[in-house]
């Protein structure tokens, strides 16, 4: 096991807010390999721009602006994104959506989201839950 700990301590950061947040999802499920760079870039950059409910204003060409972006590269990362079920976009506004669960693991996430949106379900132990996969 690797000891973590701090290489400055003085200059840990502090989250404080309004802070952004990316699910570790984004990393260990594979989107980060699985995304273009553009799609890569344009992803973090709203996921920095939005608010508390994933929400950005900005006009395309403020986020070519900041990026450094074509306007071609800014639409087919734009496209792929909103392909990729990552987020949603309409008329100037964007949402970043919840990432979706990967295709991979689909019945067994599947079944771990369902359980816990069953607020009537019965608790089971290890081995019963184990003989059912």
């Amino acid at each position: 096991m690797v000891n973590k700990s701090l290489i400055v301590p003085e200059k840990k950061r502090i989250l404080t807010p309004p802070f952004a947040w990316i699910d570790r999802r984004f990393f260990f499920s594979g989107f980060l390999t699985r995304l273009s760079a553009a799609e890569n870039l344009l992803y973090f950059f709203l996921i920095l721009v939005s608010d508390k409910d994933g929400l950005s204003y900005y006009s395309y060409e403020k986020i070519c602006e900041s990026l450094k972006i074509t306007v071609d590269e800014f639409i087919r990362a734009r496209d792929g994104l909103v392909r990729k079920n990552l987020i949603a976009h309409r008329a100037g506004l964007f949402q970043m959506l919840i990432l979706p669960i990967p295709r991979a693991k689909s019945a067994l996430s599947k079944n771990i989201v369902d359980a816990r949106h069953l607020r009537d379900a019965e608790p089971r132990s290890l081995k019963e839950i184990f003989q059912n996969l």
